[in-house]
């Protein structure tokens, strides 16, 4: 029986890659080992293990708890020479008062990534010094035919990448999402690549400098079910939730403290919205944290959902994302008539049930400056494209936030076409709810496996 093994470190890899994609593997005579957190290991063994799906859990986060394996981390993100990645270090120096870190560190690798050939360098280097043997024993016992590196930035994948390349076992990469390329870009490149969209594929051409190719645009799989399975009915949803179902609904992701310096923004935005005449429906981001909502009690209008399965004390950053959390998504959302989010993928989530989409850049709340504020977020390379896109309403502040609603509510057919337009840029033109099948095909195909 051919093997593979498969990544699975990041917490959206489960609803991304594992519940559409596995099955697509293993109907073809495929055994796939994934390689996932010990900590998670009997959840991952509970949901997805079987006769042709083996579970083996490593501890995490080993190659960083090294001096090279960090440094090279660090070395290859501030290398990339991107707008997402200026602002970032700016935000160092300004913000957290890094000078030293800034001038020293930052502007040298920035200076130096525009060379093709010190880039190259330091990854040789890191191939050859970074810590990898961890991962030596299981490549051992099953003696993959192939790796698949679900999460290609990713430090764990990258040391289970660089060992199986020492052992000539081939490696198919997969960016997880449309910021990591012009955020990270890779320290690692893989024999093969697969990406979302042509935009993607663009990006890796240039911060990777990957050749066509080798790079396969497959859409985004966890989206076939948005494509393919019908929409939970408004009334079963309401009335599931407790919700008045003769009322508009407003569907609120709240930022979240990462995104947010000290966070009130989350909260003004709720109450604001909770006072409107329709339901809100409030889903947490299930990798952050939004203090300034916690112990809130929210109004008979308001629905909280937290989604993720919890791994006790470890926080909210290790949540795994389940099926059951995206079809509730995907209900919530086709239940609601606004989107409101900040730079998130949610508002794409949006697009594609054909939900207008309001963008949050509201920073008005405390005067907060460029920096310190969540408008930095609409100059990041990914954003840029889609506030220029006209898809998504930008508001910086509650009264523009309250306008944008109502027009929306009463028009649910404005920027209609920018955000058809946009989805199809953002998943590469495959909407046909066959990504997760194209993407098996592609891993097969490229990998030298028999399907």
């Amino acid at each position: 029986m051919p093997t593979i093994f498969l990544t699975c470190f990041h917490s959206l890899l489960v609803r991304n890659v594992l519940v559409p994609v596995l099955p697509q593997l293993t109907s073809r005579g495929i055994r796939a080992v994934l390689v996932v957190p010990d900590y998670k290991l009997e959840y991952f063994r509970k949901t997805f293990g079987g006769p042709s799906v083996i579970v083996e859990g490593v501890t995490p986060n080993l190659p960083t708890r090294s001096f090279l394996g960090l440094f090279f981390k660090r070395l290859n993100a501030n290398m990339v020479r991107s707008q997402t990645v200026t602002i970032q270090q700016r935000y160092k120096r300004e913000v957290e008062g890094k000078f030293l870190y800034y001038y020293g560190f930052f502007l040298p690798l920035r200076l130096l990534g525009a060379l093709g050939f010190f880039v190259k360098l330091v990854h040789y280097f890191d191939y050859r010094l970074s810590p990898s043997g961890f991962i030596g024993p299981l490549l051992e016992c099953y003696r993959p035919d192939a790796v698949v590196l679900a999460d290609v930035q990713n430090e764990n994948d990258v040391a289970i990448a660089q060992c199986s390349r020492r052992r000539g076992i081939r490696t198919i990469g997969m960016v997880r999402s449309w910021d990591n390329l012009t955020q990270y870009g890779s320290r690692f490149i893989p024999d093969h690549l697969l990406v979302s969209s042509e935009v993607i594929k663009s990006e890796a051409m240039r911060f990777l400098g990957m050749k066509p190719a080798d790079i396969t645009v497959i859409g985004i799989p966890h989206y076939d079910r948005y494509l393919t399975e019908p929409l939970e009915g408004r009334e079963e949803f309401f009335s599931k939730y407790g919700l008045n179902p003769r009322k508009k609904t407003i569907f609120f992701a709240p930022v979240g403290d990462i995104y947010v310096f000290r966070n009130a923004l989350d909260r003004a935005i709720l109450e604001a919205l909770s006072e409107m005449d329709v339901n809100v429906v409030v889903r947490f981001p299930p990798n952050d944290t939004v203090k300034c909502l916690d112990g809130y009690k929210p109004r008979a209008n308001v629905w909280f959902d937290r989604p993720g399965q919890d791994f006790g004390c470890r926080g909210v950053q290790v949540k795994e994302l389940t099926a059951d959390d995206d079809k509730r998504l995907m209900a919530a959302i086709g239940a609601s008539d606004v989107v409101i989010a900040g730079a998130s993928t949610i508002l794409v989530d949006g697009f594609l049930l054909g939900r207008p989409a309001i963008l949050l850049a509201a920073d008005s709340l405390e005067g907060l400056d460029y920096l310190r504020s969540t408008r930095r977020y609409l100059d990041y390379d990914h954003i840029k494209s889609l506030v220029k896109s006209g898809a998504a309403r930008v508001v910086c502040n509650l009264e523009e936030m309250s306008q944008a609603v109502a027009k929306y509510l009463a028009d649910p057919g404005l920027d209609r076409e920018a955000r058809k337009n946009f989805v199809v840029s953002y998943c590469g033109g495959k909407l046909d709810g066959k990504s997760s099948r194209r993407t098996a095909d592609a891993m097969l195909y490229f990998l030298d496996i028999a399907s």
